[in-house]
């Protein structure tokens, strides 16, 4: 697409669309194990600015990643003839909740896994220390964070500078983050699975995933077990059974109610 956000496309040609969105310091092929268990589908999935294959643009601030979204939603609406299923992974989970909120009529149903609330005022995440300006320092202290030591210590040197790259995504989109404004779950008017795991997971994303689904008028919450944060990397099938029933719920709407 335009603007340098690369995007890709595969499974049916006739399928119901599908769009993924990747959460911080990831990128959209992290989705390929679970596009694979949904050849039936129109999947589509993208690298968020700053990251992957378009981290030569510019990053941009948590707005600016849901008006790409928005973008993304409407070209492929016009390319498949109807709106998506949107599913959102951490972070993404976050904007696929905005763009949905600013623009349900290019959402046909949302899935949401380990979607944080970072404007909620009680969240809490690893804030990037913006002074000294050290972007790739920040990226590999989130990611030894997230993966440990041991698997920031098991990325090549190669991941580990890609990674430090991407660190100027990281440390622009999570500040602007806290400070969106703009969402109310009750808005949300389409079938909505909020989904977390039991696999260290923290409370917060309990937390998160809970309120949404009180607030969200079709919200339904959903446990995976066993699966951790990376869900996606671990326990695709899980994932596309996500995908599976939110497309259940555009057939039978009056099951995802």
């Amino acid at each position: 697409m335009g603007d340098g956000l690369e995007v890709s496309h595969g499974g049916a040609p006739d399928g119901a669309p599908v769009v993924f969105v990747h959460g911080a310091m990831d990128s959209g092929r992290a989705f390929l194990r679970t596009t694979e268990l949904l050849p039936e589908t129109s999947w589509w999935f993208y690298d968020r600015r700053g990251y992957g294959r378009s981290a030569a643009s510019q990053p941009v601030d948590f707005g600016g990643h849901v008006g790409d979204l928005v973008t993304v939603l409407d070209h492929v609406r016009s390319v498949d003839g109807t709106a998506p299923v949107l599913v959102g992974h951490s972070l993404g989970g976050a904007i696929a909740l905005a763009a949905t909120d600013g623009r349900p009529d290019l959402v046909a149903a949302l899935v949401t896994y380990d979607a944080p609330l970072p404007w909620a005022p009680w969240w809490s995440m690893p804030i990037p220390v913006i002074e000294p300006w050290d972007p790739e320092g920040e990226a590999e202290r989130f990611l030894r964070l997230i993966l440990g030591d041991e698997g920031w210590e098991a990325l090549t040197p190669e991941t580990q500078a890609r990674k430090g790259r991407e660190g100027l995504a990281w440390v622009t989109e999570i500040p602007s983050a806290q400070a969106w404004d703009r969402f109310t779950a009750g808005r949300i008017e389409v079938p909505a699975l909020f989904a977390t795991g039991t696999s260290a997971q923290s409370g917060q994303h309990r937390r998160a995933a809970d309120e949404l689904v009180a607030e969200a008028p079709h919200g339904r919450r959903i446990l995976v077990q066993g699966a951790p944060h990376a869900a996606h990397l671990t326990h695709p099938e899980e994932i596309a059974r996500l995908v599976r029933v939110a497309l259940s719920t555009i057939a039978d709407p009056v099951d995802g109610n």
